[in-house]
């Protein structure tokens, strides 16, 4: 008895019309072959969940469409919900003796193709577990995302790092450097404190004094590298360096200078234009801020007054202490106020969490005159929230109105590490892509796929597949406007990960360490491919401070050092400059179509092209159907190998050298190779 095969294609138009994420109610045509006469087959139906918070089951038979004795091809349209949320399908087919088969994704192909199985999958349909069907991403159909971050180059700095300015003077801070747990670094140059003060210890709270007034001064060494947007980590004030401890929401870090810094500093920008990101911390305070005010160091009457000295606070409400309705520490470890007890963020007691959906919480920073309006007011063109996937869904819904009735093309991005269109956290499936809340997020993924590209994890089928798949689970708006790191403040500098150095297990030999030669010429060859890769790959592209130049460093704090201004440029940022400046030479490359493919186990090839007109009088068009003049074609290609490619026809019949890359315009050959 021949086994029975079912075929499923979802990067196939002929298996499901159209590709991609959908907008809500649109016709969805499904089709599954079967390696079976028709006189042998009983029933084809398509099963299916669709929600989000909740999903609802149901099935629909499927109807041959053509049959031969060997194969037949079922079909079937389904309309999608005018809500927006994931629908997740799979395939039941009932054959006229009776044995049953199902069609599910095949996790070996990325879930590009279908598996035959003898037993269906079983799973819940709670929403709090992954429903293990083909995804179909349905979103809003008004989703609108900002244009100018399509393909933008984004430059992220963490303000105490980056530059003092030339008119730094110690004595204007001295006052705010007073408190015990603060560490003063004369020295630019000295290396990050990993011990704090005793008898605390590390609390990131060393200081070497960069300011506002410092980023505004390297704004023209910022615009030589193409960036349209600077990513600032929080400039609010705060007790650490990190500042994701907010002190108050309304006022600068007096560290990093005033508000009129800030207001000059956004209209110095527009005038390279180039936009300024604020990273919104929302889901905790910190414990020394005028709303918590752990340490009494705020005129205000903050939460911690009210548990322990008895008074009103108007802020009380915000905090999670143990014993109150909705907090997750029981009562029972509250010992007086010798021990008063609080929900904090992964149990930092200097970061209590916040009720989100408290409505005077939610007020103060959603509101008219609340924080996000403030900010943008003052010349703001968005926020990077800050852990988006611990904020409740209506607190982020809530949050995109309020921005985006103030500025209607700021961009919201939320800081997810996992695929946002099928996230899980909580309990619940989130509403990421969909409309409501973000722009887009994160896009550590794609991150995560090239690296285990470059370092020999994956082979370039397998990024093609993890790839292909990206755009058809994400909507394009989203897609193109991604935030694509290579390295941030939350992860290794890029040039320690491609270099395959370990990570020493002790912090003071993190520190210490320092790459070999051999290691970092290797991190540096594949940067410059992780970079290339990152402009060629749909979405913004994000620098962050210090990678140009290929800065060394483990995890935080040893990815947060000073930028080494003192020393000289190397040519390795040069080619930085070159590389990311093709996003505004070439507009193919912010928002034309784009596809990857395997030319070997070692090479990338990704084509970015626009859309022919479809009569003799039309227009080229992009992804996103829009008039599009410059190039209609481009190829950039990238050889991870240590030696020299196969003769390539796409190159002249030439071999692409050993861990380096092109960009392929016509006859036009650009090479990049660190």
């Amino acid at each position: 008895m021949t086994d029975v095969i079912l075929n499923h294609f979802i990067n196939d138009e002929n298996y499901r019309s159209p590709m991609g994420a959908v907008p809500a109610t649109t016709a969805l045509t499904l089709r599954l072959d079967v390696n079976k006469s028709a006189e042998e087959i009983k029933s084809v139906r398509i099963y299916y969940a669709y929600g989000l918070k909740d999903f609802f089951p149901g099935f629909i038979p499927m109807e041959c469409d053509w049959a031969d004795k060997n194969t037949s091809s079922f079909k079937k349209t389904v309309h999608m919900d005018d809500v927006a949320g994931l629908f997740f399908y799979w395939f039941e087919v009932r054959l006229q003796d009776e044995r049953y088969r199902w069609c599910f994704p095949d996790p070996d192909s990325t879930n590009l193709k279908g598996i035959t199985l003898t037993d269906s999958l079983h799973f819940s349909l709670s929403g709090k577990e992954e429903i293990p069907g083909f995804q179909v991403t349905v979103y809003e159909p008004d989703f609108k995302t900002p244009d100018w971050m399509k393909g933008a180059v984004v430059y992220q700095i963490f303000p105490d790092r980056f530059n003092r300015g030339e008119n730094f003077e110690k004595k204007l801070i001295e006052p705010y450097l007073r408190y015990p747990e603060r560490i003063w670094h004369d020295n630019w140059q000295d290396d990050v404190d990993i011990e704090g003060r005793e008898p605390i210890g590390y609390e990131a709270c060393d200081f070497f004094g960069g300011t506002l007034q410092g980023i505004k001064e390297k704004l023209p060494y910022i615009a030589s590298f193409g960036v349209d947007c600077i990513y600032l980590n929080p400039i609010f004030q705060s007790r650490s360096n990190h500042r994701y401890d907010t002190g108050d929401y309304f006022k600068i870090d007096p560290l990093l200078g005033t508000e009129d810094d800030f207001r000059e500093l956004c209209a110095a920008a527009e005038k390279y234009n180039i936009s300024l990101l604020l990273d919104g911390v929302f889901s905790h305070t910190g414990a020394d801020s005028k709303y918590f005010n752990k340490y009494g160091r705020y005129d205000s009457i903050g939460a911690w007054q009210e548990k322990t000295e008895n008074k009103v606070s108007c802020f009380t409400s915000w905090y999670k202490f143990a014993g109150a309705e909705g907090s997750t520490v029981p009562a029972a470890k509250i010992d007086g106020h010798r021990k008063l007890i609080y929900e904090s963020w992964w149990g930092h007691t200097n970061l209590p969490n916040v009720r989100e959906t408290e409505l005077s919480y939610k007020n103060f920073i959603c509101g008219e005159d609340g924080v996000l309006a403030y900010w943008l007011k003052a010349g703001a063109c968005g926020y990077r929230l800050d852990v988006s996937d611990e904020i409740p869904d209506p607190f982020l819904r809530t949050l995109r109105s309020r921005v985006k009735a103030e500025k209607e093309d700021a961009y919201i991005v939320g800081e997810v590490w996992d695929l946002p269109s099928s996230q899980i956290s909580y309990d619940a499936h989130r509403d990421f892509v969909f409309g409501r809340t973000h722009d887009a997020t994160t896009n550590y993924p794609a991150r995560e796929a090239v690296f285990s590209w470059l370092l020999n994890y994956d082979d370039a089928k397998k990024i093609r597949d993890k790839f292909n798949y990206y755009q058809l689970i994400m909507p394009r708006e989203v897609l193109y406007a991604m935030l694509n790191p290579l390295g941030s403040h939350d992860t290794e500098r890029v040039v320690n990960v491609l270099s395959g150095a370990s990570t020493p297990a002790k912090r003071i030999d993190q520190k210490r360490y320092k790459l070999s030669r051999r290691e970092r010429e290797l991190g540096q060859a594949r940067l410059v491919l992780a970079l290339l890769l990152q402009v060629a790959f749909p979405g913004a592209a994000l620098l962050y401070y210090g990678d140009e130049r290929a800065l060394e460093g483990f995890k935080d704090p040893f990815n947060r050092r000073t930028y080494p201004w003192q020393q000289k440029e190397p040519e390795l940022t040069d080619i930085f400059r070159s590389i990311l400046k093709l996003r505004h030479e070439h507009a193919v490359l912010r928002t034309g179509e784009a596809e990857m493919s395997a030319v070997s186990a070692d090479v990338l090839q990704i084509r970015r092209y626009l859309n022919a007109p479809e009569t003799e009088t039309g227009e080229w068009t992009d992804a996103f159907g829009q008039p599009a003049a410059g190039e209609k074609e481009l190829f950039v290609l990238c050889n991870r190998s240590e030696s020299e490619s196969d003769p390539l026809d796409i190159l002249g019949g030439k071999s692409l050298a050993a861990m380096s890359g092109a960009l392929v315009l016509g006859a036009d050959i650009k090479y990049f190779k660190a």
